[in-house]
């Protein structure tokens, strides 16, 4: 008879030393892109902004009454796939402004190209670049708030109940950093207050970019406004 083979423990999601790493790239990245850029550029500001997202995160999974360590299997999912793609893209900043630095500064023109071409040989909008450092660090920030709120939001529960809806409130906050990054003033939350069918629109297609159907979100559009305003008094 075979014996029996000990449980392997699968750990899921973000570790203390994932954060840990990921505070210390993102660190050594904004030194760097300050010099390359200038204490206020678009991309500075938001490599900084990353960071603050970063080290919040670090400080919830050191405290084991953090809510992160009582979130669901698919939200401690979510930390594990933000976490690598945080990283990816810190790494891409790190590596563009750590060879304009090395120049020479005769050769210098002031200022990063609007366009880069990375390692791969692949080209990239500057804007891209800085568009997706945003996007991440918002995305990082509405998971931690809803898994660090005292209380479960009614309308995320609300969301889960409708089987038409399942799964829907992590594109949702997807969609909605999305489109904070896009936006001039960085949130989606006054243009929601404002009922602003625009920013609705641009929601409702990425949401059917995600598979749902356009019926079953017109169906229960009210309830996914309501959501994403939940997510900005969070």
């Amino acid at each position: 008879m075979l014996a029996r083979q000990p449980e392997v423990e699968i750990t899921v999601g973000c570790s203390v030393n994932d954060a840990e790493r990921l505070v210390i790239l993102s660190r050594s990245t904004l030194d760097k892109t300050r010099r390359a850029c200038g204490e206020y550029d678009e991309l500075t500001c938001e490599v900084a902004s990353m960071l603050k997202v970063l080290r919040r995160l670090r400080k919830e999974l050191k405290d084991s009454r953090s809510g992160v360590h009582r979130a669901s299997f698919a939200r401690k999912m979510e930390f594990e796939k933000l976490s690598y793609r945080c990283e990816r893209i810190l790494t891409v900043v790190d590596s563009i402004v750590t060879k304009y630095n090395e120049r020479s500064a005769h050769r210098r023109s002031g200022k990063l190209m609007a366009r880069i071409t990375l390692g791969d040989g692949t080209t990239k909008d500057l804007t891209d670049i800085t568009q997706q450092v945003s996007t991440l660090a918002t995305a990082m920030l509405i998971n931690l708030n809803v898994c660090c709120s005292e209380s479960r939001g009614n309308i995320e529960q609300r969301l889960e109940d409708v089987s038409d809806l399942r799964g829907i409130g992590l594109k949702v906050e997807w969609a909605t950093a999305n489109l904070a990054a896009k936006a001039s003033d960085g949130t989606v939350w006054t243009s929601y207050e404002d009922d602003d069918e625009k920013v609705w629109r641009s929601l409702r297609r990425s949401l059917i970019d995600d598979g749902y159907g356009s019926s079953v979100i017109q169906k229960h559009q009210q309830l996914i406004r309501e959501y994403v305003a939940e997510l900005g008094n969070r």
